[in-house]
């Protein structure tokens, strides 16, 4: 049980600090900040994967990771829904839910809309 509590310590500490943002009235993080607690919320999600090449992968492609959730980070419309999408997340994740499989495609492709959206809209400009 150690060793699974070691296992999830970084997606337990990245929620801390989103928790803590969110306990205090007007201390929402920018969507800078907002982006970086976002990267390591998903790296937290691939170390959990215990997949070396995996890892290896998202590190490489960290920078463009990075863009991808400042633009999808600008369309939420609040911390809070921002928030509530993660710990969503995090509380199929930590139990090892089956379910959590469909609802990080579902987070993916949600993600993956909103990029295409704001392409073609920044296309037309």
């Amino acid at each position: 049980m150690a060793n699974r509590s070691f296992h999830f310590r970084p997606l337990f500490e990245v929620m801390e600090v989103l928790e803590q943002r969110l306990s205090v009235p007007g201390n929402a993080p920018s969507s800078a900040e907002t982006s970086v607690l976002d990267i390591q919320f998903h790296r937290s999600l691939v170390m959990m994967a215990d997949n070396s090449p995996l890892l290896a992968a998202w590190n490489t492609m960290a920078n463009v990771f990075q863009a991808i959730l400042e633009i999808t980070n600008m369309t939420s419309a609040t911390y809070r829904q921002f928030y509530d999408s993660h710990r969503r997340l995090a509380d199929l994740v930590i139990p090892r839910n089956p379910d959590s499989a469909d609802e990080l495609t579902r987070h993916i492709v949600n993600a993956q809309e909103i990029i295409i959206d704001r392409l073609e809209k920044n296309m037309k400009s």
